[in-house]
């Protein structure tokens, strides 16, 4: 391939000033002090414009010793030495070129080093390096390196593999410490990654990072604006559509805030520690199996505690076990809630030990439910809702008043065209049969309820605000009802009727 910019086959520098000494001349070796030089490349225009070095070559290597050089926008110094077969493979300088170098404080310009190999043109900053280096640029490795690119600062080991180009490059970076402005590494992603990353934003930085930029495995501990990430993560970048990248392995998450990362005003701080195996990186695409604690999380302004669970979570389906013990959700559920298309089931079983509705936000008044659960349901929609909930050893806490019931049995099913709703409870067994809509049944039913209500009570005031009050919405249906009052009392009691 012929380079754009330099040519390591045919190359002038034109001499502008120098001053040489201790010029030898020995067997194929030649070498001499430079005190001073510039000049500047004839194709490419690269100036030289200070260089102070001994230098040494032969047929077998290239030595700049003690080196000090402005060469274009960078600075190199203090030492490199460069071995090879013969000086033929500096025609492929990049596979056939040893280099051994001593780096300090030594500044490249991308700009400069776009014109001697490619892959970098999407380095926007100049990159301050110093360590040692061996290797060819090809494949090179260093120690005790510290790397400085804007307001990112790496210490620790480096080897690199399949330089030039970056994207094909295997990496294996073990980091001591870092701080990080995710900003400054934009260019090892591409676009639809890095908005991924980029609410990271700034973080300190321990691990290591093993692969490629699209295939890695990150492990450490990332400390910064967005809370504490501990990982050991295997991501695979799918670059034709980003949002099926998959990812696996131990993820500890310390108080992060996840409103903002998704930036959904929904969820706060999540704090979590286990294996995670899934794919897609957005709320809306994601689908993972989680096994593992989640101390804490926050939903709607409350903070659950206290979570176990080992599950498989997308936006529209949970499948698997969880349990809560929150002093204000406590419960342990098994089983699926399955609201993708063409499913729309849920089959859970478990027990309600908790459930304080006032406490979580979801109630203006004292509500609190415990209960035995089994549910067996299809469809969505409150009117295409059929199947069994099954409630035993339930226990209801409306404001002061308390309902307890050994059993409620609620069945919905649709046979020969006619809607069958049948609830057997210890209170009461109901039957109501026809061709209706819930919903419709049951706005009527709560509005029947509270004109009995406010009868029973005689409030005749709250009788003509009622009623001055309601709407006569139309509403055509057939239905037929069959009740069995066992205990009503209970029920009045609950609604705060005397």
């Amino acid at each position: 391939e012929v380079l754009k910019g330099f040519d390591y086959h045919h190359f002038g520098i034109t001499l502008d000033d120098g001053s040489l000494e201790n010029f030898q001349v020995i067997g194929d070796t030649i070498q001499f002090d430079v005190l001073s030089l510039k000049a500047q490349d004839a194709k490419t225009k690269l100036d030289i414009k200070e260089l102070s070095t001994f230098f040494r070559i032969s047929q077998s290597s290239m030595e700049f010793l003690g080196i000090h050089a402005k060469v274009g926008k960078s600075i190199l110094a203090d030492t490199v030495i460069f071995t090879y077969n013969s000086q033929l493979d500096l025609q492929d300088f990049n596979n056939k070129v040893n280099f051994k170098a001593h780096l300090n404080n030594t500044v490249l310009d991308p700009d400069d080093l776009s014109l001697f190999t490619t892959g970098v043109e999407s380095i926007k900053q100049p990159i301050m390096v110093t360590g040692k280096m061996n290797g060819k640029v090809s494949r090179f490795f260093s120690r005790d390196m510290q790397v400085q690119i804007g307001n990112t600062l790496l210490e620790g080991s480096f080897d690199m593999d399949g330089l030039p180009v970056l994207q094909e490059t295997f990496m294996n970076v073990n980091l001591k410490k870092g701080t990080v402005d995710i900003y400054d590494l934009a260019f090892l992603f591409e676009d639809d990654v890095f908005n991924r990353v980029k609410p990271l934003g700034n973080f300190m930085l321990q691990g290591s990072f093993t692969g490629f930029t699209n295939d890695f495995v990150a492990k450490g501990d990332f400390n910064g604006s967005l809370g504490r990430i501990k990982s050991d993560i295997n991501l695979k970048i799918n670059e034709q559509n980003i949002e099926q990248s998959t990812y696996a392995g131990n993820l500890e998450l310390d108080n992060i805030d996840l409103g903002a990362y998704l930036k959904d005003t929904l969820y706060q701080y999540v704090s979590l520690k286990g294996n995670i195996k899934g794919k897609g990186l957005t709320e809306e695409t994601a689908d993972f199996v989680l096994d593992g604690t989640i101390p804490s999380v926050g939903v709607r302004g409350y903070n659950y505690t206290n979570i176990v669970t080992n599950a498989r979570f997308t936006k529209q389906l949970f499948s698997g076990f969880i349990n809560v013990d929150d002093p204000n959700l406590d419960f342990k559920i098994e089983g699926s809630i399955d609201f993708t298309p063409g499913h729309k089931e849920v089959k859970i079983s478990g027990s309600l030990d908790t459930l304080n509705l006032q406490a979580l936000g979801f109630s203006e008044k004292k509500l609190s439910i415990k209960s035995l659960i089994d549910i067996n349901t299809r469809g969505l929609q409150l009117d295409s809702l059929f199947g069994e909930i099954v409630l035993n050893n339930t226990s209801v806490t409306y404001d002061d008043e308390k309902l307890n019931l050994d059993s409620v049995h609620l069945v919905s099913a649709l046979v020969e065209g006619k809607k069958i709703i049948s609830l057997k409870s210890s209170l009461l067994n109901a039957t109501m049969v026809g061709d209706y809509y819930y919903s419709s049944v049951f706005t009527d039913l709560v509005s029947l309820f509270e004109e009995f209500r406010i009868n029973i009570i005689n409030d005749k005031k709250a009788l003509e605000e009622y009623y001055a009050n309601k709407s006569n919405p139309i509403s055509n249906y057939e239905a037929s009802f069959t009740f069995h009052l066992i205990d009503v009392n209970p029920l009045l009691n609950l609604a705060d009727i005397p």
